[in-house]
């Protein structure tokens, strides 16, 4: 195994590659493991793989358990690493990178089962914190794709503006797969706020909804968030090109 490599992500790595072979159960068997022990890129695989098939309340449940022992590896991983001769500062650098994105993502995850059972503001919470320790891209897409459903027009101008073309393309497909793919009430969620997005980028001239879902609202009202935005609203250059050129190819 390699510098930045345990027994945790190498059983998650196995564990991937039995899922992506046919063998799900025997795959999630072990990324359930390694999230059991604290590896916090397979706490969010295990998040999303649940979600996804509408186990909702066992996703908030593993979360809960988890959370504290992946703080907890995280710690102990970055200091391992940190003390090692073998570690430069760009690798120390990459490995804290690593940990801190993977928490962020089963955050991110997480939020989405929240959102399910009712709870946005802890959703949203969730979403907050992704958005200000990492910047995550799913963290700050998922809560104006709510929105979408809300005030489409105010969220698509604001999804616009806030992802270049290719994270939004991409989130879309995310999407798209989901509703596709998935069962019960992320796929519902998802294929919802696609109809919404594609009807609303199709028209031209929509006047603006009512207001937006409150806990939508509180989530881009939070300082950290909205500075983020702006950051990425100045940074973005998208040519001249409308939103609907940008899903041209997905609706």
């Amino acid at each position: 195994m390699g510098l930045f490599d345990n027994a945790d992500t190498e059983m998650h790595r196995k564990g991937v590659q039995l899922r992506d072979r046919g063998s799900v159960e025997e795959g999630m068997k072990l990324i359930r493991q390694a999230a059991e022990n604290g590896a916090p890129n397979a706490l969010g695989t295990l998040i999303w793989y649940e979600i996804k098939v509408d186990q909702l309340d066992q996703a908030i449940k593993d979360f809960e358990t988890c959370l504290p022992r992946v703080h907890e590896w995280n710690k102990r991983e970055i200091e391992r690493v940190s003390k090692s001769w073998l570690a430069s500062k760009s690798d120390r650098q990459t490995f804290s990178h690593f940990c801190f994105y993977e928490l962020s993502n089963a955050k991110s995850n997480a939020a989405v089962a929240y959102l399910g059972t009712g709870n946005e503001a802890r959703a949203m919470e969730l979403w907050n914190e992704a958005t200000t320790d990492h910047g995550h891209v799913e963290a700050r897409f998922y809560p104006l794709f709510h929105m979408c459903q809300a005030n489409p027009t105010m969220a698509i101008g604001i999804l616009k503006s806030a992802f270049n073309k290719q994270e939004l393309q991409r989130l879309v497909n995310d999407m798209v797969e989901v509703s596709t793919q998935g069962t019960g009430w992320f796929a519902n969620w998802a294929k919802n706020g696609l109809t919404v997005l594609k009807e609303t980028v199709q028209k031209s001239g929509t006047a603006s909804g009512v207001a937006a879902a409150s806990g939508a609202a509180a989530f881009l009202a939070s300082k950290n968030v909205r500075n983020f935005i702006n950051d990425q609203m100045e940074e973005n250059s998208d040519g001249g090109e409308s939103i609907s050129d940008w899903f041209q190819d997905l609706f």
